[in-house]
């Protein structure tokens, strides 16, 4: 069976089966493919976009850096910071289109030592030297703590529209009720 091609040709979603669906998680920098097989998604990027590829991991001092692009229609941005030795993930940090950090995690023991911050910054330093990746900026829908991190690292910090945390929301719910 041959795989499907959208008309920029990424590969199209697949049914599994009745109640599930494949969808190509392997995004394109330059257009709106995706892909399933790295092969592909390789072989993409250097025919139809050989001049702009950006990079797709680099290495930041003891730890490596990843760009996932157009990981989703909503949130094509994906930074992924890592370990470089152990490869264990670190810190993450999502960007809608415009460049607006919809999310950003920490492992929760390796808070609280500049790894988001990090990760800001090479966000910053990729998409000046890569065009056509947006920049970050600071989204004005955040949670408490990241409202106190976007006032920590700077730059233009829109009035905040305040999002309720994992562990308010849990608080919310009563799981008494059936």
């Amino acid at each position: 069976m041959s795989a499907q091609t959208d008309e920029y040709g990424g590969d199209l979603p697949r049914e599994v089966d009745a109640h599930r669906t494949e969808y190509p998680m392997l995004g394109c920098h330059a257009c709106p493919a995706s892909f399933f097989s790295q092969e592909r998604h390789a072989a993409h990027i250097k025919s139809a976009h050989p001049k702009t590829s950006p990079p797709v991991a680099w290495k930041s001092g003891e730890h490596k850096i990843e760009y996932h692009p157009n990981l989703t229609p909503v949130h094509p941005h994906l930074y992924i910071l890592s370990d470089a030795q152990s490869g264990k993930y670190l810190s993450n940090m999502v960007l809608n289109r415009e460049g607006k950090v919809d999310a950003v995690e920490t492992h929760p023991k390796h808070r609280r030592q500049g790894l988001a911050t990090k990760l800001w910054n090479e966000a910053q330093s990729h998409s000046e030297e890569y065009p056509a990746v947006p920049a970050p900026k600071h989204s004005n829908s955040r949670t408490r703590a990241g409202d106190a991190w976007a006032k920590k690292i700077g730059g233009d910090v829109p009035p905040v529209t305040r999002l309720l945390s994992a562990r308010q929301m849990r608080g919310m719910i009563d799981f008494s009720r059936e």
